[in-house]
């Protein structure tokens, strides 16, 4: 894929990123349930783990947010509510 001139920087990233997205959701959609809930379960965990690091980045990334508010309960809470979703609604 060729960039275009008139184009912003980020476009043509994003546009692999959509298509990257595209065949994931491809992927996904031939999974049965017990397996989509494995690979929720996965990422729900390493969320989990890197909860900490992850805000960091966030907070350098975009200049935005205050590490000890998305380290701590909003974040906690997200990454709750994924495991929630992932190991008890059954």
């Amino acid at each position: 894929m060729s960039e275009r001139p008139s184009e912003a920087a980020g476009v043509p990233r994003a546009r692999m990123m959509l298509q990257r997205a595209h065949w994931a959701a491809t992927a996904f959609a031939g999974y049965d349930l017990e397996r989509t809930r494995r690979i929720v379960d996965a990422v729900a965990d390493a969320a989990y783990q890197n909860a900490k690091r992850y805000a960091e980045w966030a907070v350098s990334e975009t200049g935005m947010g205050v590490l000890l508010s998305l380290a701590g309960a909003p974040l906690a809470f997200a990454v709750a509510s994924l495991l929630h979703v992932g190991r008890f609604a059954r």
